[in-house]
């Protein structure tokens, strides 16, 4: 069993790669985490959301990774 250390923050979303080896986690503080699944490695952190993570999808072979956040509308 592999353990992912990561964000203390709440995980509200996850994507596992189409070949399995890596794992996609949104977070609710907008960061989005891949992880390498065999030794539970943090590769890569996006920080571009400014609210929690909606969406996370891996295109078809597995290179590119959209992420979608909610927006949040001030009036």
């Amino acid at each position: 069993m592999t353990v992912l250390h990561g964000d203390s923050d709440e995980v509200v979303r996850l994507c596992p790669s189409p070949d399995q080896n890596h794992l996609a986690v949104g977070y609710h503080n907008g960061a989005v985490k891949i992880y390498e699944l065999v030794h539970g490695t943090e590769v890569v952190t996006f920080s571009g959301h400014k609210s929690a993570v909606s969406a996370l999808v891996y295109d078809e072979q597995g290179m590119m990774l959209a992420s979608g956040a909610k927006v949040i509308v001030f009036n």
